[in-house]
């Protein structure tokens, strides 16, 4: 099983270290230099509730603030050899969310000789973010209607949801993941890598990402009807993208509507990726039991091999541990999961994200789907009338620049339809982005399951 301390050697170049977990106080003959120890022994009262992160600047790496959702928190004093114990300077401290600074405890120390220690389990907190593991998402409603959703109109649908937004008091006050953009993860991985750095004695490598670009960019859409189809609406889309030298991802539902073999084969001409949306984007197939998912994939499955598909979002977002365990055995990535997301359903103290700007996998089972986080907030989550394009063009600029200057991957989702993407603002901002993005030479411009390849290869 690869864990996250060795994926991010790999990744940065680096020679893997020696980790010790520690279950019992340490003799000094068990504190070796250049060594990482993660204590597992001197167990704190859980918290309750949220946890707040600081990181000291360390070696160039983002330092800063984040919240965490309640993990185990261990106490060194009894732990770490008496000979060493007064010699350490904390990294990082932890604690529960605005408690006084004298409360928290040392998060990460640092000793002398390279010596690491985490009064967490900073591997472990990454995997519970990342696979989103820190809260229990219940089914949403809508999903057990008898009917697909999909085929109520656009208009109504809409009604629908500003209803439920507008009902929805707590939307918006939750504190994690911070919304719209969340990088706890990252703070995370920089307090792996400074031991990772600084045991191996070797600087880490300027960039993750092919011909030593600072970021990654992958435009997606989401085709959840047949108006793409319809008139000159694809070249809308297509013809900015090839202008600008832009291939991008299009997931298209399988059995919604009557798909035009043409216009599949142009896009795939033109270099573009075909993925799969679901069978019917009826909402439902990630709550559905094993065999009632097995039988709707199969059934995509003459689409997937004509198209030669590799990657799935599901629709709405909407997704499960079930589902992902199913779906490896059809694609081989999923990008279905944001950064950080605000959903319409009532929320306390999370919700929902896997606060990533790389690509991660959702298992530690053998061929286990890659997932291609949502990075970037969404044209119809940002667009103000008041304030047209500008009111989507700002943040999304922002949080690219925020993702190239961490070195992350930027994911563009873009819903082709009339009333979304399409509509003057939005495709005003679509355009512009873009145009940004394709004229920054430090990007890396590439098809999601190129990314895939690149990020897989051993």
């Amino acid at each position: 099983m690869t864990t996250p301390f060795q994926e991010i050697f790999r990744r940065r170049g680096l020679k893997p270290v020696r980790i010790v977990r520690v279950s019992a106080p340490l003799g000094a003959e068990q504190f070796p230099p250049d060594t990482v120890f993660i204590n597992q022994t001197g167990r704190l009262p859980p918290a309750g509730g949220l946890l707040e992160l600081e990181s000291k600047p360390c070696k160039g790496l983002t330092p800063g603030k984040c919240y965490l959702p309640d993990i185990p928190l261990y106490t060194h004093k009894s732990a770490v050899p008496e000979i060493f114990s007064k010699h350490g300077q904390p990294a990082a401290f932890i604690g529960k969310a605005g408690a006084a600074a004298a409360e928290r405890i040392p998060a990460a120390i640092e000793f002398p000789g390279n010596r690491f220690w985490f009064n967490f389990d900073p591997e472990q907190t990454i995997r519970l973010i990342e696979r989103e593991l820190y809260f229990t998402k219940k089914r949403p409603l809508h999903t057990r209607l008898p009917f697909n959703i999909q085929k109520v109109p656009p208009s109504l649908r809409q009604i629908a949801s500003r209803f439920l937004k507008s009902g929805n008091k707590k939307r918006g006050t939750a504190l994690f993941p911070s919304y719209p953009k969340d990088f706890s993860v990252e703070l995370l991985t920089n307090l792996l890598l400074r031991p990772a750095g600084d045991t191996t004695g070797r600087g880490l490598a300027s960039s993750l990402w092919p011909d030593g670009k600072k970021y990654a960019f992958i435009l997606t859409h989401d085709v959840d009807s047949d108006w793409l189809y319809q008139g000159g609406n694809l070249p809308l889309f297509l013809d900015v993208e090839t202008r600008l030298g832009i291939r991008a991802a299009w997931y298209f539902v399988c059995s919604l509507y009557k798909h035009d073999v043409r216009k599949l084969a142009r896009l795939a001409s033109a270099g573009h990726e075909i993925g799969l949306h679901g069978d019917n984007h009826d909402h439902k197939i990630a709550f559905l039991s094993r065999a009632a998912m097995v039988k709707r994939l199969d059934g995509c499955r003459r689409f997937i091999d004509e198209n030669k598909i590799a990657g799935f979002r599901s629709p709405h977002y909407l997704r499960t541990p079930l589902f992902y365990e199913v779906l490896k055995n059809y694609v081989r990535y999923d990008t279905s999961m944001h950064d950080s997301y605000n959903p319409a359903t009532p929320v306390d103290t999370v919700r929902e994200g896997c606060s990533a700007i790389h690509p991660f996998t959702l298992s530690d089972d053998p061929g286990a789907l890659l997932e291609l986080p949502v990075t970037i907030p969404e044209d119809y989550e940002l667009y103000d009338p008041a304030r047209g394009a500008s009111s989507i063009i700002t943040p999304q600029l922002e949080q690219i620049a925020e993702i190239k200057r961490r070195g992350g991957l930027a994911n563009l989702v873009i819903h082709t339809e009339s009333h979304f993407s399409a509509r003057k603002d939005c495709f005003e901002a679509f355009k512009e982005v873009l145009g940004t993005v394709a004229g920054d030479k430090d990007c890396w411009l590439c098809r999601p399951d190129e990314l895939w390849a690149y990020w897989t290869a051993k």
